[in-house]
């Protein structure tokens, strides 16, 4: 079976699967080859190998699927690979916290869908030790448009005003269950802000690992093995 005749998209598949478990400059790569999960041999040397093998044991990707591995304790090989949706895969995810309420355990999205309250939201309150029946049952409360914090009243536009923090996060943390002082002045994230790990100096945002320098970087070089690898 030919590159051209498999498809740009199980290539990028291929790449991804072996650069995040045995690439230690991979962003990702202390959660899959840092923790022992590996491509198995014969797939790991040869796209080929791996492309025609994955359509015989579990067929063509179908529309919309991802690849996903069975034991997540395990890793790349035949037999502990499957195609899931991506909302199947984000609930496969070793880091996936488990609710159980009225004898029924589920993760905080597939509680999401049964209760229609934001998966983000059950999840800030059972990490703010709400009980999973609070949790999972009490509706979400608009914040109000003013929050008293220490004697001063302020609307929640000027909070972001004076501490810099966003309007929006502010309203999340507050529908989480915050105090109004926790949600402006608490501590935020990695999700938010932080330093980047690689070049220790600029701030990175929102759900990226690294500034956007250095992961342009990264891409750059991810770019350039891939051409190196298509080109042998």
């Amino acid at each position: 079976m030919s590159t051209r005749a498999i498809g740009n998209v199980t290539y990028q598949m291929w790449a991804g699967m072996v650069e995040r478990c045995h690439d230690p400059e991979h962003k990702d790569y202390s959660y899959y080859g840092a923790r022992g999960i590996t491509v198995h041999p014969r797939w790991r040397d040869s796209f080929e190998k791996f492309a025609t093998e994955l359509v015989a044991e579990i067929g063509p990707r179908p529309e919309g699927h991802q690849m996903d591995r069975v034991d997540n304790s395990k890793g790349y090989r035949p037999g502990n690979i499957r195609f899931v949706t991506a909302k199947e895969n984000a609930n496969n995810r070793r880091d996936n916290k488990c609710i159980t309420h009225q004898g029924e355990t589920l993760t905080a999205a597939q509680w999401a869908d049964r209760t229609g309250l934001p998966r983000q939201q059950i999840a800030n309150r059972i990490n703010r030790g709400w009980s999973a029946e609070d949790a999972l049952t009490k509706p979400l409360e608009e914040p109000a448009e003013e929050l008293e914090i220490d004697g001063e009243r302020l609307s929640v536009v000027e909070w972001s005003r004076r501490t810099g923090r966003i309007r929006t996060t502010i309203h999340n943390r507050i529908r989480a269950g915050m105090t109004p002082k926790e949600a402006v002045f608490g501590e935020l994230g990695r999700r938010f802000d932080g330093i980047c790990p690689r070049c220790r100096e600029s701030p990175r945002h929102g759900k990226d690992k690294y500034c956007a320098p250095c992961r342009r970087a990264y891409y750059a070089a991810w770019q350039a093995k891939r051409a190196a690898a298509t080109s042998t």
